[in-house]
């Protein structure tokens, strides 16, 4: 299976600003990897996203070494 989008920093992932929320929206067969540090944020995005059974979530943080 391959990933149709890759989005860092992801938030809550649902609100007006958010562009590939509304992609997955239009095209709801996409497969996305959200990646989202904090725990409050990382919960309701993951809530949001439910709808979508091709969707993977890692609460992580993207760092410099």
């Amino acid at each position: 299976m391959s990933i149709d989008v890759v989005q860092l920093g992801a938030n809550v992932g649902k609100s007006s600003t958010d562009m590939v929320y509304r992609l997955f929206e239009e095209r709801p067969g996409l497969s996305g990897l959200f990646v989202e540090p904090h725990p409050t944020s990382f919960g309701k995005l993951k809530e949001y996203y439910s709808q979508y059974p091709n969707c993977f979530f890692e609460q992580a943080a993207i760092v410099p070494s």
